[in-house]
């Protein structure tokens, strides 16, 4: 759910057009402003729709005060305050759901190129027999990595060994990104 914000960031971004150096400010001719791309307004419009859904239901069901305005960094604060409840019996499936849902459609909304992604196996979270990957993490020139599945599992680099050493669960694969 954390990473909500940093999608939301990242899609607010993406709308910005990227300059390719300096340019001569030409008389009569347009400025350069935002790129309005459908499906990256559609993702963050998404991102703050759930959020604030999911924050009302908990408002109405627990009896509390939600958050005061519709900020994606409050709405996550709120919900991450009432997560005891969000994972519940009567709540998880579909706030899980939505949650991974939205994430995915963010993700692909900012990050439109391919990336290049190496699959590692099978993800060894309990249930889940989803394909794990190694891709970039962040900007593409910090040179950092992230783990996770298509689910949204996200392994965080001090479990990396950990998960060398289910190596049973994990295939090995090549350079090149196939399983062997």
């Amino acid at each position: 759910m954390l990473e909500l914000i940093e999608l939301y960031e990242e899609c607010e971004h993406s709308l910005q057009r990227a300059r390719s150096g300096p340019r001569e400010r030409v008389s009569g001719s347009r400025a350069i402003g935002i790129s309005l791309r459908e499906d990256v307004v559609t993702a963050r419009a998404d991102i703050l729709g759930v959020l604030a859904s999911w924050a009302g239901t908990v408002a109405e069901a627990r009896n509390v005060t939600g958050p005061g305005r519709r900020d994606v960094r409050e709405l996550v604060r709120f919900l991450a305050d009432n997560l005891d409840w969000l994972l519940g019996p009567a709540t998880a499936g579909d706030f899980t759901s939505e949650i991974i849902e939205v994430s995915a459609a963010a993700r692909r909304a900012a990050h439109p190129d391919p990336v290049l992604r190496t699959a590692l196996g099978v993800c060894p979270a309990p249930d889940c027999h989803s394909t794990l990957y190694s891709e970039p993490a962040g900007s593409r020139t910090t040179g950092h990595h992230r783990i996770r599945c298509d689910a949204g599992h996200d392994w965080p680099p001090r479990q990396w060994l950990l998960l060398a050493r289910a190596g049973a669960r994990l295939p090995l694969t090549s350079h090149a990104g196939a399983v062997a």
